[in-house]
């Protein structure tokens, strides 16, 4: 297991965490860091660039609070637009 996370993924994803959730710094980059941790420890540090900004609203959106409903609520929304789409995409391939 890789216990040292790339440095500049942890500044970025902190960036994303302390703009999207109701958190402090120290908070933001102590979830960052195991994020960016389990990111790379599933993929490798060589593996594709991840959507942080998706992931992190992924992993974190049921545990924080949100600084912003509207931000919350849009990602709720395209959330089910993908899943629908997903959806109609395998019932058409059956």
């Amino acid at each position: 297991m890789n216990q040292y996370p790339t440095p500049s993924s942890v500044a970025l994803v902190a960036r994303i965490i302390a703009a999207t959730f109701d958190v402090t710094e120290v908070e933001a980059r102590e979830n960052a860091e195991g994020l960016v941790i389990l990111a790379e420890d599933w993929g490798g540090i060589g593996a594709a660039p991840l959507d942080w900004d998706l992931q992190v609203k992924k992993h974190f959106g049921g545990r924080l609070k949100w600084r912003s409903e509207m931000v919350r609520q849009k990602f709720l929304d395209d959330k089910k637009v993908t899943i629908a789409a997903y959806e109609s995409y395998i019932r058409a391939r059956k």
